[in-house]
């Protein structure tokens, strides 16, 4: 799923999920929700579809100790990113997984880009992925044609 910043990729996401949900699907993967503060978005935090614990702080334009990888002006929380990885590789049984987003970090084959090769390679369900138009290319060199489906 492709779309510019800010232009409600993980509210389809959300959507998705539940249609998912209401369709007995076993879905898996990520999504993350920005805080806004004076009209810009300062923080994210990673919501893990298939668990319910309470969402994580991934990523803040203020430093924490927590926060130890940059990406332009965010710094990142690398333990969870690292998490997330196994998790994604953990998630082949299920029949949809959702990653959102396949950002500039992937782009230079870090973040969820482990996760995102090894479910390339190993699972059968159905991958939705969301990027920005200008990434597209690199996960377009990702996959294979046989691998892509629309909605």
């Amino acid at each position: 799923m492709v779309g510019p910043k800010n232009s409600g990729k993980t509210t389809y996401i959300r959507e998705l999920i539940e249609r998912a949900y209401s369709a007995g699907m076993q879905a898996a993967g990520f999504y993350a929700t920005g805080e806004w503060v004076n009209g810009r978005k300062e923080r994210f935090y990673l919501h893990e579809i298939a668990s319910s614990s309470s969402p994580r702080l991934l990523a803040s334009k203020i430093p924490n100790h927590n926060l130890d990888t940059g990406i332009g002006s965010y710094h990142l929380n690398s333990n969870l990113l690292d998490e997330m990885n196994s998790r994604l590789k953990e998630s082949v049984s299920a029949d949809i997984i959702f990653i959102d987003e396949f950002g500039p970090l992937e782009a230079t084959e870090r973040g969820y880009f482990p996760g995102v090769q090894y479910l390339l390679q190993h699972f059968t369900g159905k991958l939705v992925i969301t990027t920005r138009p200008y990434l597209m290319g690199h996960v377009m060199s990702m996959v294979t044609e046989h691998q892509l489906v629309s909605f």
